[in-house]
């Protein structure tokens, strides 16, 4: 256990929701555990109880009964000061700058200003650190967090949607500041995601939750192992594109450099990525059918 940054033991959540309130299973007896030192996504359609996990392992709902260790079977209340968390939705002072936040923050956690200043760097916040919070786009809201969140260095970040809604450019800085992070010592990453490709570059490890139910949990490479692979290249001034079989890859690559090709990216196709997502929870949504059709 002591390898394990966080181990979470037959989970069970309900809620009471409608007019007339009905108990809503969030979480159903989940178990699994998230190795120290990887990138662990969590990753499943909205609603699927992955920001239940979150909220039961921050403390900030309390479970129905199982439980949430961190780092040696330590409740969340000692290990604290060793996690950085970035909700969904951040939410700061409207009226306070970019800077005025993280110093609030760093004098809580004892960092000083070349702290605020590195993280600031490596966000990419730049200049906008000294405009209101207020005036803040989506993407640069998430940047302040994640800087907040990781201003006292620590040894677990755990992010609850951080791509989500962002534009392309937005995204690929976030997905640059998590990978920089992850790749420091001792360091374990969790995001909760329903972007299939995000994860696939950034993941070393994956659990997938549909209706409150654990689909999978370990290496990815057996759910990310697409057929395909998109090629992108420039020839005679022009970008193309082609879709080229996993089998047949470095055959074709070879052709495509022997003709004087200047390669642009070699990417998973998105598609064989997706389809086998959804093969999961295709087979989960048909067991759960078959199990209701033999009750009946």
């Amino acid at each position: 256990m002591n390898d394990d940054a966080i181990v979470c033991t037959n989970l069970y959540k309900t809620f009471k929701a409608g007019f007339i309130p009905k108990p809503v299973e969030a979480l159903k007896n989940v178990s699994f555990s998230i190795p120290q030192g990887t990138v662990t996504g969590f990753l499943g359609p909205n609603g699927s109880g992955k920001s239940t996990f979150i909220k039961i392992a921050t403390d900030f709902i309390s479970a129905t009964s199982g439980g949430v260790k961190f780092f040696g079977n330590q409740p969340f209340s000692e290990v604290k000061s060793l996690v950085g968390f970035v909700p969904e939705k951040p939410s700061y002072s409207n009226s306070f700058t970019g800077f005025e936040i993280l110093k609030l923050h760093a004098g809580l956690t004892k960092e000083n200003r070349s702290r605020i200043d590195e993280v600031v760097e490596l966000v990419g916040l730049g200049d906008a650190v000294d405009r209101a919070f207020g005036t803040y786009s989506k993407g640069m809201r998430q940047r302040l967090a994640i800087a907040q969140a990781l201003l006292p260095d620590p040894k677990l970040l755990i992010l609850d949607e951080p791509l989500s809604g962002l534009d392309p450019d937005g995204r690929e800085i976030l997905i640059q500041v998590i990978m920089g992070y992850a790749k420091k010592p001792g360091k374990t990453v969790v995001l909760s995601s329903h972007l299939l490709e995000d994860l696939q570059r950034i993941c070393n490890n994956l659990i997938v939750i549909n209706r409150g139910e654990l689909l999978f949990s370990g290496d990815p490479t057996s759910v990310f192992n697409p057929d395909k692979f998109s090629v992108k290249y420039k020839i005679d001034g022009l970008t193309k594109e082609a879709s080229i079989e996993a089998s047949e890859l470095n055959d074709q690559l070879s052709k495509l450099i022997d003709e004087g090709v200047s390669l642009h990216s070699v990417e998973p196709d998105s598609k064989a990525i997706s389809s086998l997502y959804f093969d999961l929870t295709r087979k989960h949504e048909s067991k759960k059918m078959n199990q209701r059709a033999d009750y009946e």
